[in-house]
């Protein structure tokens, strides 16, 4: 139980504020395993409008897969901060990075 706490915790407060905002505001018990997972879903349901920054990228399409529950482990992966949002290409680490490279950067 300690460790499945500190994993919580650990987890929580790598989030954004936007995040931690949408997990208090669900009300959901999430499991540590899935908190990422589940603050991507809770933040799919608000993204309306073509406001979105992504626009025409990998994070878009990731988006409306998302909300049409048909989500590849590519889109997942996406959403999750683990590819680049423009390209999908995965990450080779886990650097907090939104883009892969300048190029997907300027696109």
């Amino acid at each position: 139980m300690c460790m499945e706490l500190k994993q919580f915790v650990r987890c929580y407060l790598s989030l954004r504020e936007v995040e931690k905002k949408a997990v208090k505001e669900s009300g959901e018990a999430i499991a540590p395993s899935s908190l990422r997972q589940t603050v991507a879903k809770l933040l799919v349901s608000t993204v309306t409008g073509t406001t979105e920054r992504y626009l025409g990228g990998a994070k878009e399409r990731a988006i409306a897969n998302m909300k049409n529950n048909c989500a590849t482990s590519v889109d997942k992966a996406v959403i999750n901060g683990q590819a680049c949002a423009w390209c999908a290409k995965p990450f080779l680490c886990s650097s907090g990075a939104t883009y892969c490279s300048q190029s997907c950067v300027e696109e």
